[in-house]
């Protein structure tokens, strides 16, 4: 769909500073460390709305605990950014471009520029049907 992209390379940079000039609104979609930079170098770079959307509680819960994300939460909508957590992407509304993003909780987010930057997570549910050990990911020794 036209308006969405990720955000691996030089070009796509680029190319999505190009998008967010057409852009009124702007939904980035995860809330680690590149969806934070990106989030706030576009909120920097124009005057439009963007939208942090990310699926965990509070931001960057790997390497900060709740009270020091709240912390960085109040700084990020300091500077203009709508973050909503603890939300998960349902899917993409729109035919050829993008329209918005629809939440499993039924609210909808108007976006003219969708940017996922979002991460993956391993699914051990077979490893561990298997009799594995697992945590984030197969347990192995030396």
């Amino acid at each position: 769909m036209e308006g969405v992209t990720t955000l691996r390379n030089l070009s796509d940079a680029r190319h999505i500073l190009q998008e967010a000039d057409k852009a009124a609104s702007i939904v980035i979609i995860g809330g680690g460390i590149l969806g934070l930079e990106t989030a706030g170098a576009l909120s920097n770079h124009s005057n439009k709305k963007v939208t942090l959307l990310e699926s965990f509680k509070w931001l960057m819960p790997r390497q900060l605990n709740q009270t020091a994300a709240e912390l960085l939460k109040s700084y990020i909508e300091g500077i203009g950014i709508d973050l909503k957590t603890g939300v998960f992407v349902q899917d993409l509304v729109g035919d050829e471009r993008v329209a918005g993003v629809h939440l499993k909780s039924g609210e909808t987010i108007l976006a003219d520029l969708v940017i996922i930057t979002a991460g993956v997570r391993s699914n051990s549910y077979l490893a561990r049907l298997t009799g594995l050990q697992a945590n984030h990911g197969v347990i192995v020794n030396d």
